[in-house]
């Protein structure tokens, strides 16, 4: 979709996708190194994409048939799991992108035992069933939001989103002698908010939405022009 048509509802919706994603793929024991949901402000063919890490080469899977088949059927039907369970969660037909995995899958699938088919319905059946475990819906919904705040998330900030990594240390400050100074509102931190306030807009669009925005001197957006393009 273009940039002219990519509207907060359709931010929204790429978030929770690739959120599934996400979550699909830790469940699975799938790693995952990157997350973009805001692809379709420049792309016409994809809105949002979820960057996988696989325990192996693909076409690795034939020979790991030969010598583990067991773990070659885990780690299949994980990543077909972790393609699929965005549209078992929104009951509609698997897109393109995430269909493309899956084929590349199924090219080195080359067993009766169990044969394809059976390999494609258990791993739905697998998504399906995380999908419906208490707690998934929560961590889906809260996920989305990171992502729909943050747009472009990977290193540690994702995977501390994720709960791979621990919390950054706590430091003491001793109390100052003097009144601090109040804290200056950065023009990231104001867009960040305005997301927020938009976020929980689309989750209740029964409430009025109010979003106080500062605008900041000329000076500060210069200082600050390196955050927008990160």
């Amino acid at each position: 979709m273009s940039y002219k048509y990519y509207s907060s509802t359709e931010r929204y919706e790429t978030a929770r996708h690739e959120a599934i994603h996400c979550l699909a793929a830790v469940h699975f024991a799938i790693g995952v190194e990157r997350v973009d949901v805001i692809l379709g402000q420049t792309s016409a063919r994809v809105a949002g994409e979820t960057c996988l890490r696989l325990p192996i080469e693909l076409h690795e899977l034939f020979s790991l048939l030969r010598r583990d088949r067991d773990r070659a059927v885990q780690i299949a039907t994980s990543v077909v799991a972790t393609c699929v369970a965005p549209s078992v969660d929104e009951r509609t037909a698997i897109n393109g992108s995430d269909e493309a995995l899956i084929d590349e899958v199924r090219r080195y699938w080359h067993c009766t035992s169990p044969t394809w088919d059976t390999l494609y319905r258990d791993a739905r059946q697998q998504a399906r069933v995380w999908l419906r475990q208490p707690g998934t819906e929560r961590a889906i919904q809260k996920l989305s939001q990171d992502f729909f705040v943050h747009g472009r998330v990977d290193g540690i900030k994702l995977q501390r989103m994720l709960g791979h990594a621990p919390a950054p240390a706590v430091t003491v400050q001793p109390k100052p002698t003097a009144k601090a100074a109040q804290h200056k509102i950065t023009a990231r931190e104001m867009m960040d908010h305005a997301m927020e306030q938009s976020y929980e807009y689309l989750l209740n669009p029964g409430r009025r939405l109010y979003v106080k925005v500062r605008v900041p001197r000329p000076e500060d957006l210069a200082r600050e022009r390196s955050t927008y393009a990160s």
